[in-house]
């Protein structure tokens, strides 16, 4: 994956999406660092964690094979068209 890439994570069925904004290598293996946008239940997942364990269980850097890249056109065509199929079902 490469800078700028958007990507998506399922973490324990929340579904985040976000932009790749750093890649580098530890050992043999490709990490990331993201910038998630609307990532409100991830985050008070998050706090939750830490206030019940006493420590911060937030990811940071993510190795690449826990996301996976998005194909943001295919989405923005198949969200439109169910917007489009919803709406005339409602008429």
């Amino acid at each position: 994956m490469k800078i700028g890439q958007v990507v998506h994570q399922d973490y324990h069925n929340c579904q985040r999406l976000g932009v790749v904004r750093e890649t580098f290598m530890k050992g043999n293996w490709k990490y990331l660092k993201i910038q998630w946008l609307n990532d409100e239940i991830y985050e008070s997942a998050m706090d939750h964690l830490k206030n019940l364990r006493h420590e911060d269980l937030t990811h940071y850097e993510y190795r690449v094979d826990e996301v996976k890249p998005v194909d943001v056109g295919w989405w923005t065509k198949t969200l439109q068209d169910i917007i489009d199929y919803r709406d005339s079902e409602e008429s």
